[in-house]
This record gives C-alpha cells, structure tokens and sequence, in this order.
C-alpha cells in the first residue's frame, strides 16, 4: 500500500521521492538514538532493512507504475532492491571498493530515481486487497514476537553466513571474488559466489549501527511480516482474490512453524536458504501469477530481477522453480487452449530461465573448480552417510525418503492429501498450477537415481543405518 501512496505522491510532486529519501534517513537517526536491544534494536533493524531492502525498490516501483494490488507491488519493490544492491555490489568488486562504496552507489542510484521527471499510470489498490494485506502483515507482527523470542546463539550455518557478512561489512577493501572464502588460498565458493544476502545483513549492520551478530539473530522477527505478505501477494495473484492470498499466508505459517519446533525456518529468515525460501520464491511467483492474471508486460522486468536476485542468493533454487512453473505451463496449455494464459506463462518463464540462467552460465565456471560438483568416490560415499536418514535406498540406487514430503507437518499432509481434488476445478488457474507444480516436484524427489560404483553403498553399510527395500 506504500507504494501506491508513493507512486501517487511522485505523480503530483515530481521530486517528492526527495523528501522520501530525506524522510527514511531522518528515521534512521531517530532509531539510532534508540539503546541497541530489545525493543531499541528491534527499530534500529526494521528501519535499515526498510532503507535497503524496501525504499530503493519503491522509487523504481513508483517511477515505472506500481501493480493495482498491494502483494505484488511489493513483490516488485523487493525484487528491483536486490537488483540495485547487485549491481553496486558488482561494482564496488570491480573497482576493488569496500562496502562504504556500495552503500554509496545505493544511495546515489536511489537518488537518481528519485530524480527522474515522469507520471507513470498508477491504480488505485482496491480496498479490500488493501485491508486483507494490512490483516496479515499485522498477524506477521504478532508472529515477530514468537521469532524474535525463539532466536538463540549462533549455530551451524549460521556462524558460516555470519562470517561472511562480517568479512564483507570490515574489509577494507574486497579485492575479489574469493576474499569472502574460508580460507586464505581458498576458491569462490559456487553457492555465494557474488554475496548478495551476505551484503543484505552487512548494510542492515552498517546502517543500524549493531554488531553483524545481532542482525543475523534478530532481523528474521523483523522480515518475518514481509515474508507472510509475499506469501499472501502469491495466493492472491493465483486464486484471483484477497481471500485466497490470506489462506496462502497461513498456510505458509503452519508449513513452516509446524516442520519443527521453535518456528523453525522463520527464525532462519536472515540466512539465504530461507530468506530465498520464504522471502524470494513467494515474491518471484507473485509476479509471475500476476503477470499471467492482468498481462501488464511491465511486470516482466520485476519477475527477471526476482529470478536474478533468487539465482544470486541460492543458485539451486532457481532451477527448482522452473519445474513447477514448467508444469502449469504444460496443464495450462491443455485446459485453456482460447485463453492468452499459455503464451503470458510461456513468456514468464523464459523471462524466468533468461534471467537465472545467464547468471548460472556465468557462475559454471566457478562450480566446475569445486571438488564437489564433481566429486572422488570416497567423498561421494560421505555425502550419501551425511543425508542417510532422508535418503531411501533400493539395491545400488537411492531416492528422496518419501516420508520427507511430509515434514511440514500436518498442514503439507492435508496439501498432499487434497491434491486430487484439484481435478475438480480442472478449467482453474489455481488447479493448472496445482496439478502442474506438484506431480513434476513428486516425480524428481522420488526418481531412483542408480549409484554404478558399490563402494559407497558398502561405506554407508559400516558407517550409517539406512532405509533399504532392496531386499522386498
């Protein structure tokens, strides 16, 4: 709803995005006065992560024409945020800068949009898709609580990504690509290779003036609203009404909260596995649905920053999300052979395939250099002990563990469960991407994939129990 607002106020004020600018960094100093704990640090956060993540994307946003709906002009904001910081982020690589240059270029490129004269049409949201928004990004608050409460010491992963945003946030210069690695001799680690998250937590730091440590503890409460909106901007765009994007937040809440305890993935929201699960995805799918409802080609530039910022902060995931879109292109063009649905997916997911698939190509190289893309057969054998317990062996071969489909919890039981009820609304854009999404996802996760060396299969013998139906 911001965006329209702003979108409304650029089109009878040219430079108002001034006083938006003027107005975010006036806030940002009110907060900084603010102790850096408790509730203090909770505005210091919510204030920087506005300023990177939210206010350079609005601007672009606004200058272009913000979507009639509220979900996925968010989606759009998220989406041209990234891509900005990306691009400074090259940049400040290029030149060999620091993160002081590439909050610069942010600032300066936010600036500059600000700037640009223009009075782009812009509807108003509709009432009731504002007020269903504002319903759920108030839950998503509620819900904060619960993630801010369950945050705890540094752990896994997370000391991992901590590291990295902290290398990015206090060298003095980043010479390239592998000053970011483990080790001093180390490679470009193919997973993060242009650190895109990581500069997300290190300019959130820089700005809120706190320690990396208490970004990446605290600042999924304060994503977690956001994410919830996105999730609702998906449904919506899928089920053609507020109700359906209300129903697709909470169940996003109870796949996720549910699949362990302590609310799980939430609180994981500042690492890019999850920030890319619940922040990147939803938001790249609410732009292609809406694409694929209203036909506004303008949305195509929106859902190609979203696929590149989405392959930037987990390469795998990008290629993951083809498939289901792949399928409802597929169901689609079955059932809805006289609608312009079929060509508008058919050029949401070239747009999709275009823009993650130059970045993957230019990222081939770096993969290639790793010992794990195409590992020894002994670190092979200890890959496969490692996911054991998820893996369901058969003779030489090996599979997803069927039961892993039902780690959501009850909520992913109850989606799988209702699955063949998408056939009786078969002519539905939501049962195209139901029926399209889910069984191309089923068949990858449950193909058995042979394993032609018996060495690991002995190694996982002696090291690990396994599943094993080889023998029924």
């Amino acid at each position: 709803m911001e965006v329209q607002v702003l979108s409304f106020a650029l089109r009878r004020f040219p430079f108002q995005g001034l006083a938006w600018l003027a107005g975010g960094v006036l806030l940002l100093g009110l907060a900084r006065l603010l102790p850096a704990d408790g509730l203090g640090l909770a505005l210091r956060l919510a204030v920087a992560a506005g300023l990177v993540l939210l206010l350079p994307g609005a601007l672009v946003v606004a200058r272009l024409g913000a979507p009639a709906a509220v979900g996925a002009a968010a989606a759009a904001v998220l989406a041209w945020s990234l891509a900005i910081l990306l691009a400074a982020l090259a940049v400040t690589f290029i030149v060999e800068g620091s993160l002081t240059l590439t909050l610069a270029l942010v600032g300066a490129i936010a600036l500059a949009f600000a700037l640009v004269p223009g009075r782009p049409a812009s509807r108003r949201p509709v009432r009731a898709d504002a007020i269903a928004a504002a319903a759920v990004a108030g839950g998503g608050a509620v819900f904060a609580v619960a993630v801010w409460l369950a945050a705890g010491p540094l752990q896994g992963d997370a000391l991992f990504h901590a590291a990295r945003a902290r290398k990015l946030a206090e060298l003095p210069a980043l010479e390239s690509l592998r000053a970011l690695s483990e080790f001093p001799d180390g490679g470009v680690h193919p997973g993060y290779a242009l650190p895109l998250w990581h500069g997300v937590l290190a300019l959130v730091g820089r700005l809120a003036g706190v320690d990396v440590t208490d970004v990446v503890l605290n600042l999924p409460a304060v994503l977690t609203p956001l994410a919830l909106v996105l999730a609702y901007a998906a449904g919506t765009a899928l089920f053609g009404g507020w109700s359906g994007g209300v129903a697709t937040a909470a169940a996003q809440v109870g796949v996720i909260e549910l699949a362990g305890a302590h609310v799980t993935s939430f609180k994981l929201l500042s690492l890019p596995v999850a920030a890319s699960l619940l922040l990147l995805v939803p938001a790249l799918l609410a732009l292609v649905f809406s694409f694929v409802a209203r036909g506004d080609r303008r949305l195509l530039l929106p859902v190609g920053a979203a696929a590149l910022a989405l392959a930037v902060v987990h390469p795998t995931y990008a290629v993951f999300i083809g498939l289901p879109v792949a399928g409802f292109l597929v169901v689609r063009t079955a059932v809805a052979r006289g609608s312009d649905e079929p060509r508008r997916i058919a050029l949401a997911l070239a747009t999709l395939v275009g823009s993650a698939g130059a970045y993957l190509l230019w990222l081939l190289p770096f993969a290639n250099d790793t010992a794990a893309y195409t590992p020894a057969e002994r670190r092979r054998a200890q890959e496969l002990v490692y996911y054991a317990d998820r893996l369901d062996f058969s003779g030489d071969s090996f599979r997803l563990d069927p039961g892993m489909l039902l780690s959501g919890g009850v909520v992913a039981a109850v989606a799988l469960i209702a699955v063949p009820l998408a056939l009786l609304a078969w002519r539905a854009r939501w049962a195209a991407y139901v029926l399209g999404g889910t069984l191309p996802v089923l068949a990858v996760a449950l193909l058995l994939l042979r394993d032609q060396n018996r060495m690991p299969r002995q190694i996982l013998s002696e090291q690990h129990p396994v599943h094993d139906h080889g023998g029924k």
